[in-house]
């Protein structure tokens, strides 16, 4: 397994999750406190696997607090272990190319949407008999202002998952662990 980014593998996992930070940070209003530890350990076995994966920019978005919480301190712990490379910036301008408005013109942030969006892309060209997804809670377009992540995914041809639907395939593949995600 390499940690800096196997981009050619030949047996790429079936489906493929690209984190984004909504979806990260609701974990903590679904999941309990105690399903927390096993759900994060769990992930770190799916992102050296190659089943999910987030560009820096979400680690960024996850860490930019001096006491982050559990989403927060699991993908702090993590840097060094991602399978794939940070999207370059062709697929990032071909993105917001295509949905201008997915990033809101007053955050003064450095949004990761487009970043999730471009690995999403360059993952699904490199895999194509990958089902790759991005898992987000970005579904409401706040138009003129900005498009929801859901909304730029459907454009560029990307499937998107919400939370609910990304812990219902992660259950079973984490079922070896006994996660309780179900009580």
């Amino acid at each position: 397994m390499s940690t800096s980014g196997d981009h050619h593998s030949a047996s790429a996992p079936a489906v493929i999750c690209v984190l984004d930070s909504s979806a990260l940070v609701e974990t903590k209003a679904v999941l309990k406190i105690e399903q927390q530890f096993p759900f994060f350990k769990g992930l770190s076995f799916l992102l050296s696997a190659g089943q999910v994966a987030y560009p820096p920019q979400v680690a960024r978005e996850m860490t930019r607090v001096q006491y982050p919480d559990t989403p927060g301190a699991w993908i702090a712990s993590e840097r060094g272990t991602k399978r794939y490379h940070e999207p370059g910036d062709t697929t990032v301008a071909e993105v917001m190319n295509a949905a201008p408005d997915l990033v809101d013109p007053l955050d003064e942030s450095d949004p990761a949407d487009p970043y999730v969006l471009a690995m999403a892309l360059e993952i699904k060209r490199q895999h194509p008999d990958s089902m790759v997804v991005v898992v987000t809670n970005d579904f409401v377009d706040r138009r003129p202002v900005k498009s929801s992540l859901a909304s730029a995914c459907e454009k560029m041809g990307v499937l998107s998952w919400n939370l609910a639907e990304f812990l219902e395939w992660v259950g079973p593949e984490l079922e070896w662990m006994n996660a309780p995600l179900d009580e």
